[in-house]
C-alpha cells in the first residue's frame, strides 16, 4: 500500500476516532457541565494540571518507538518498564502531595480528589508502549475502537456520578474509567507483550528522541497550564472553571478537526526522511489543508458560539461566550506551528525548535500575566496577538534550519481566510437579522446552513486550486509522484 493510501486511511480512521470520541465526550461534557457547574468543574481541573504533566513525561519515554522504528523485544521491554516506573513515581507524588496542596490552596476537598486521580498516571504508563506500536504502524482503526469504547463507558460512568451529586468526583471517576477501558482495548489489539528484560545500555539512545520532544512539549504545557495556576491563585476556582470550560470546548474542536491530519503527519514524514523534496511537498500540503479545512471550521465555531453555548450548556455559562470566541481563534495558529515542529522532530532537531518555543511561550505568559488584571478576555486576546506575531519567526527558522521555504503556501492562506470571513459574516448576519428563526435549535441550524452556503460560493471562486492540490496528492500512487 502506498504512503498516500496509508495516510488517507489513517486520516479517515483518525477522523472517525476523534469525531466519535469527541462527539461522545462533548455530549457527556454538556450533561456534566450543566449538573456540576463552574466551581466544581474548576476544582477537577486543578487535578488535570497534574495529569497533563504526567502524560507528557510518560509519552516522552516511549516516543522513540516511532521515531527510531523500534521493533525488538529488548528495547520495547526496556521502554515499557521505564514508563511504568515513571507512572508509579507520579502516583506516589500525587498521594504524598495531596494534603499539602489542599492546605496551600485552602481547598480541603482537593485532597481526596487528588488521591483518586493518582491512579491515572499508572494507567497511562501501562498503555504507553502498545499505543506507540499502533501509531508506528499507522493503524488508526485501533485508535478509533479504543477511543469510542472508552468514551462511551467512561461517559456513562461520569454522567451517573453527576446525577448522584458527586460533583467534581464524577469527572475524576469518568477519567479513571476511560483510561481503564483504553488499556483493555489497546492491549487486545497488539501481539507484543513485555518481557522481564531491561537493557540499560540502550535506554539512553531509545529515550533521547522523546526527551527532546518532551523539551518542546514542556514549554507547550507551560503555555497551557501556567495560566490555570495564575487564574486559580488570583481569581479562584470559579474563574478557573470558566477558563477550563472554554479550553475544553476549544480543544474538542481541535481534537476533531486539527489533530487527525497531524496524527499521521509525523510518522508519514519519518518514512520520507531521505527525500527532502517529498517532505517539502507534504509540508506545503498541510499548510494548504490548514487553510481549506481548519480555518473555516474555527471561524464557524467562533462566530456561532452565542447560538450554541446556552443552548448546549445552559444559562450559567452564557458569560463565557466572548472568551470562548477568542480562544477558538487562537487555534488557527497551532497547526502552522505543528508543521514546523514535526519537520524538525523528524530530523531529530527538536533542540532547535525548543529555542523558538521558549521564546514564544515566554512572550505568551508575559502577555497573559500583564493582561490578567483586566480580565480573562484581555488575557485571551493577548495570547492570540502573540501567536499571530510569531508565525513569521517559525517559518523563517524552518527555512534557515531545514532549507524549506513555505512562504508561497503561507501567502496563499489569504484565500481560505477570505472564504472563512464570508462564512462568518453570513452566520452572524442571519443570527442578527429580524427574520431569524425563533426556535433556538432551528436558528442555529439555519445560521450554519447560511454560513456553509457562503463558504461554498466563496470557495468556488477562491479555493479551486487548493482543493485540486489536496485531492491530487492522495490520488497519486507513488510517493515520488507527489
Amino acid at each position: 500500500m502506498s504512503l498516500q493510501s496509508r495516510m488517507a486511511k489513517g486520516v479517515m480512521w483518525s477522523l472517525l476516532e476523534k469525531g466519535g470520541q469527541q462527539g461522545i465526550s462533548f455530549l457527556v461534557f454538556m450533561v456534566i457541565a450543566r449538573l456540576v457547574g463552574p466551581t466544581e468543574y474548576g476544582l477537577a481541573n486543578i487535578c488535570f494540571v497534574f495529569f497533563t504533566i504526567a502524560n507528557l513525561l510518560i509519552l516522552a519515554v516511549v516516543d522513540g518507538v516511532v521515531s527510531l522504528q523500534i521493533e525488538d523485544d529488548q528495547r520495547l521491554s526496556t521502554l515499557f518498564w521505564t514508563a511504568l516506573a515513571v507512572g508509579l513515581g507520579f502516583a506516589a507524588i500525587a498521594i504524598l502531595g495531596a494534603q499539602p496542596l489542599a492546605e496551600a490552596m485552602d481547598e480541603p476537598r482537593l485532597r481526596d480528589l487528588i488521591l483518586w486521580f493518582s491512579a491515572i498516571p499508572l494507567l497511562l504508563s501501562l498503555a504507553s508502549v502498545p499505543t506507540m506500536l499502533v501509531l508506528k504502524e499507522l493503524d488508526f482503526r485501533v485508535y478509533a475502537l479504543r477511543s469510542i469504547a472508552a468514551s462511551l463507558i467512561g461517559g456513562a460512568v461520569g454522567i451517573a456520578g453527576a446525577f448522584q451529586g458527586m460533583g467534581a468526583y464524577a469527572l475524576i471517576l469518568q477519567q479513571i474509567t476511560l483510561f481503564t477501558v483504553s488499556n483493555v482495548v489497546v492491549w487486545l489489539s497488539v501481539r507484543w507483550r513485555p518481557r522481564l528484560r531491561f537493557d540499560r545500555a540502550s535506554l539512553a539512545e531509545t529515550i533521547r528522541p522523546g526527551i527532546r520532544m518532551a523539551g518542546t512539549m514542556i514549554v507547550t504545557v507551560a503555555e497551557r497550564e501556567v495560566p490555570r495556576i495564575l487564574i486559580v491563585a488570583f481569581l479562584g476556582p470559579l474563574a478557573l472553571g470558566f477558563y477550563s470550560f472554554v479550553a475544553r470546548v476549544r480543544y474538542a474542536i481541535q481534537d476533531i478537526f486539527v489533530n487527525p491530519p497531524f496524527s499521521v503527519f509525523y510518522p508519514s514524514l519519518a518514512k520520507l526522511n531521505h527525500d527532502r523534496a517529498a517532505q517539502q511537498q507534504m509540508l506545503g500540503l498541510f499548510v494548504v489543508a490548514t487553510g481549506v479545512l481548519i480555518f473555516p471550521t474555527l471561524a464557524c465555531a467562533a462566530v456561532a458560539a452565542p447560538l450554541y453555548v446556552t443552548l448546549f450548556f445552559g444559562g450559567k455559562w452564557a458569560d463565557v461566550v466572548p472568551l470562548l470566541q477568542v480562544f477558538i481563534l487562537c487555534g488557527a495558529v497551532l497547526p502552522l506551528q505543528y508543521v514546523v515542529r514535526e519537520m524538525m522532530r523528524t530530523h531529530n532537531r527538536l533542540h532547535r525548535f525548543l529555542r523558538l518555543q521558549v521564546a514564544y511561550v515566554a512572550a505568551v505568559l508575559a502577555a497573559s500575566a500583564a493582561a490578567l488584571p483586566f480580565g480573562l478576555l484581555a488575557m485571551a486576546a493577548a495570547t492570540l496577538a502573540v501567536g499571530v506575531a510569531f508565525l513569521p519567526v517559525y517559518f523563517r527558522a524552518l527555512q534557515r534550519w531545514e532549507g524549506v521555504a513555505l512562504w508561497g503556501d503561507l501567502a496563499g492562506l489569504w484565500r481560505p481566510l477570505a472564504a472563512s470571513g464570508a462564512m462568518a459574516a453570513a452566520i452572524a448576519g442571519y443570527a442578527a437579522s429580524p427574520w431569524a428563526a425563533a426556535d433556538p435549535w432551528f436558528r442555529l441550524l439555519l445560521a450554519l446552513l447560511a454560513g456553509g452556503a457562503a463558504f461554498g460560493l466563496a470557495g468556488a471562486l477562491l479555493l479551486r486550486r487548493d482543493v485540486r492540490r489536496l485531492v491530487g496528492f492522495f490520488r497519486r500512487r507513488r510517493v515520488g509522484e507527489a
